[in-house]
């Protein structure tokens, strides 16, 4: 199980229906800046066999940071009956919210498309603390500026209270340049990276950001689920190599171009 620890685990809680898309990004980011076994994703980090409520209850209590992550959905989102889920005391984001708080646990709100902070009134009254926490929002307009700032008080957070800024590894990465085929290059263009996603269903491609980072470079599958359906993640702030098999693009990255990491919810 990828649990974290008081020397620096990250929990991201949020709800699929709600704030996936949003949520999948932030794990990548994380787990490139922290690593894998430092970020805890909901479910998608608890290993067959494991308990889960065991589970979530263990990474939530031993973690140092919980990103809350809030989208515009959150606060209605029903079970099969009809009835809200944060109004079940066994519904999972408002157990993992309200451990959290209980127990000191740094709690960040991430507000994503254009979702607003809920009310004390509006909440459980073991959760209404979160509405005193400092939020932060990413914005489709500033996603790359905000997604870095978000990441710089988790980095501050786990890395013991330091300000400095961590600097990123370039020693070896360069401006992402597409050798040859099949390998195409994405930048400005979500309509063709769509229609090539349309088109290689079964292909590969990889997802960098415009500035020099070597510590993000992180390849998916065309199915993968945060790209499907979210302009945040298409080609405005990033970079995306596509091609239709994997290995050409594992080849292009060990040539010096980046970090490589694979995509946690896609290519387990």
């Amino acid at each position: 199980m990828a649990a974290g620890g008081r020397d620096g685990g990250v929990f991201i809680s949020y709800r699929r229906e709600d704030g996936g898309y949003p949520a999948g990004w932030l794990f990548d980011r994380l787990a490139a800046r922290f690593g894998g076994g430092r970020v805890f994703k909901d479910v998608d980090s608890v290993e067959p066999g494991d308990d889960f409520t065991a589970s979530i209850a263990d990474a939530v209590g031993s973690c140092t940071v919980l990103l809350a992550v809030i989208g515009r959905s959150w606060l209605t989102v029903a079970d099969a009956d009809g009835r809200r889920r944060l109004d079940d005391p066994t519904d999972w984001v408002r157990m993992e919210i309200e451990t959290a708080l209980a127990r000191g646990i740094r709690v960040i709100p991430v507000l994503v498309d254009g979702a607003s902070m809920p009310r004390p009134e509006q909440l459980p009254p073991a959760m209404a603390g979160l509405t005193r926490r400092q939020a932060v929002e990413l914005s489709h307009a500033h996603f790359s500026a905000d997604i870095a700032r978000l990441v710089h008080v988790v980095d501050v957070a786990v890395g013991g209270g330091t300000a400095e800024r961590p600097t990123p590894r370039l020693t070896a990465l360069r401006e992402p340049q597409v050798p040859a085929a099949p390998i195409v290059r994405f930048q400005d263009d979500d309509v063709g990276f769509l229609a090539w996603l349309r088109d290689n269903p079964h292909g590969y491609f990889l997802n960098t950001e415009r500035s020099l980072r070597g510590a993000y470079l992180v390849l998916h599958r065309s199915d993968c689920r945060h790209f499907t359906g979210s302009p945040l993640n298409w080609t405005k702030e990033y970079i995306k190599l596509c091609a239709p098999d994997r290995a050409s693009l594992e080849e292009w990255a060990a040539t010096g171009s980046g970090d490589l990491k694979h995509c946690r919810t896609c290519l387990r």
